[in-house]
C-alpha cells in the first residue's frame, strides 16, 4: 500500500523499505493487519524518514541529483535499503530480500513483524 500513489503519493521504494523497518513492520504485512499502535508507529516513521531524506538532500543510490545537480546524501544512513546480507543494525540478523509488488525490498526476519 506504502508504494500505491493512488493511496500515499510521494513514498518510493527506498523510503517505505526504511520507515518499515524503523516502525518494526515487516514489508509483507496487510496494511488492514495493522494495529492502531502500528500504523502510528508506521505514521511516525514515515514523517521522519521523509524529513531525514530532504534534509540530505534525498538519496544517490545510483543516479539521482537534486535541482543544483548535487548528489543526496541520505543513502548514508540508510539501515536497510540495498543491504541484504549484511547484519541488521539492531540485532545482527542477516537482512533478508523479497519482491512485493514487482519491487525488491530488503527487511530484518527478526526485528520486523
Amino acid at each position: 500500500m506504502l508504494l500505491d500513489q493512488s493511496v500515499l503519493a510521494g513514498v518510493g521504494n527506498i523510503y517505505a523499505q526504511e520507515a518499515l523497518f524503523s516502525s518494526g513492520i515487516r514489508p509483507s504485512r496487510r496494511a488492514n493487519t495493522l494495529t492502531e499502535l502500528e500504523t502510528k508507529k508506521l505514521h511516525d516513521a514515515l514523517q521522519a524518514t521523509l524529513h531525514a531524506a530532504i534534509q540530505s538532500r534525498g538519496s544517490s543510490s545510483r543516479n539521482y541529483r537534486d535541482v543544483y545537480g548535487h548528489e543526496g546524501a541520505a543513502q548514508i544512513t540508510h539501515a536497510v535499503y540495498r543491504k541484504i546480507g549484511k547484519p541488521c543494525p539492531r540485532c545482527l540478523t542477516p537482512l533478508r530480500g523479497k519482491r512485493i509488488g514487482g519491487r525488491g525490498t530488503v527487511y530484518c526476519s527478526s526485528c520486523q513483524s
